[in-house]
């Protein structure tokens, strides 16, 4: 994992600070919090001390739902910094809780740590260097885990643009290559054909194996088609095995391990349908609307009619992408 160093460019972050403005003590305490952000890669976002010309509640929204994680500095018992807590909080990120020592148990309510953050772990502070010091190490467990996710989401961005420079020719075959490798993991054999007559004799070539003498619920049979994009001509071809690329898969177990209750995780006669672009679920069911959609995350279809399910994969970002996506569909 990447050193979290302030050259780390690639893994950024902002941390949103929220604190009382005007008292001196909390003043100070800001400047050792942001020089600790700043040693670990991290920009410390407090609104007061920026330059804008927008209204500043707005600035604050913006500045919370654009940060990686929070501080929250609870001295003087501020109402806003409580509520920019909670937001943070809400959108799922991390907060850090500090403190001066002496407001865990003040005497004065309007000071104390409020009853509902007092199990947090706080970090107090009253000496800059204890403070800094534990300051610091809470920071870094806090970035830990978005120092991977970012780092995640570099390497898709590399993959995507990766991919994006391919031609159209050049990103069919990739996933297509990658299809016919994820098929034979899963156990199936796969035939490249791209006409109705090599379909046949993929069929016929299979017989050795005993795909003609199982029953019917055990020949399995899944088609893949890939194209850039699909038209509702394009379906019709599709659906006729014309002029068309696609790479069919059988799942052909052996006999003599052959359970009686083996149920394949396949329907039987299962399409899928594998496209560059985007193929809305209006263009498809207009060409099909004997089908329903029974998972709309993975975009399964079924038509009782003709016992078919059609499984689409489009807007394909890279062959990582479509990767994961068909072990989806196929798990």
């Amino acid at each position: 994992m990447a050193k979290l160093t302030p050259e780390n460019k690639g893994n950024h972050f902002t941390c949103f600070v929220a604190c009382a403005f005007g008292r001196p003590d909390v003043d100070q305490k800001y400047k050792v919090i942001a020089s600790v952000l700043k040693s670990i890669g991290v920009s410390a976002k407090r609104v007061d001390r920026l330059h804008f010309n927008s209204k500043i509640d707005g600035k604050i929204v913006d500045l919370m739902n654009s940060c990686d994680f929070g501080i929250a500095d609870l001295t003087y018992a501020r109402p806003s910094v409580y509520y920019e807590a909670g937001y943070i909080h809400g959108l799922g990120k991390q907060v850090v809780f500090t403190c001066r020592q002496d407001h865990f148990d003040s005497v004065d309510d309007y000071l104390r740590v409020h009853f509902d953050l007092r199990s947090f772990n706080i970090v107090g502070w009253k000496s800059d260097e204890k403070f800094e010091r534990e300051l610091k190490a809470r920071v870094k467990a806090t970035i830990l885990p978005l120092q991977k996710i970012k780092t995640d989401l570099q390497e898709v961005k590399q993959q995507e643009h990766s991919f994006g420079q391919l031609s159209l020719i050049e990103k069919l075959k990739l996933i297509e290559e990658q299809a016919k490798q994820t098929f034979e993991e899963f156990g199936w054999i796969v035939y490249n054909a791209e006409a109705p007559g090599e379909y046949q004799k993929f069929i016929h070539e299979n017989e050795m194996l005993g795909f003609r003498s199982r029953p019917r619920e055990q020949k399995k049979r899944l088609i893949a088609f890939f194209k850039p994009s699909y038209t509702k001509q394009d379906l019709r071809d599709i659906w006729n095995h014309h002029r068309t690329r696609l790479l069919i898969a059988m799942h052909l177990p052996d006999l003599k391990s052959l359970k009686s209750n083996y149920e394949p995780k396949v329907e039987p006669s299962t399409r899928i349908l594998c496209c560059l672009a985007k193929l809305s679920d209006s263009t498809f069911m207009a060409f099909h609307n004997n089908y329903s959609k029974v998972d709309s995350t993975k975009r399964i279809f079924y038509s009782e009619r003709h016992s078919e399910t059609v499984i689409v994969i489009d807007n394909i970002k890279s062959q990582e992408d479509f990767k994961k996506r068909l072990e989806g569909v196929l798990n």
